[in-house]
């Protein structure tokens, strides 16, 4: 497993009551072989929005300790639609 942690962005989301659905990332048509894999990569974490209780006390968004999600490595047969990385979570 690598570590490495390529091509991510951290997302901080302004409002309170705003909830978001990200779709599973990014990807492209290929009618060929690019010789690709899927590989598990650590992503240093995740930014969680802030959230008001039910007293109506406003609390702050906090940082996650992150986790593993996969990438896109080369060495696949991509006669179809590739998922080439995941930067998107769940805001809810």
């Amino acid at each position: 497993m690598t570590s490495t942690v390529t091509g991510d962005r951290d997302h901080r989301h302004d409002g309170w009551d705003r909830h978001e659905r990200c779709d599973g990332g990014e990807g492209q048509w290929a009618n060929k072989w690019v010789k690709g894999h899927w590989e598990w990569k650590w992503d240093q974490g995740a930014w969680h929005d802030g959230y008001q209780d039910h007293h109506g006390n406003r609390h702050d968004g906090w940082w996650g300790q992150g986790h593993w999600k996969p990438h896109w490595v080369p060495g696949h047969d991509a006669s179809h639609w590739v998922t080439d990385h995941w930067n998107c979570h769940d805001k809810w």
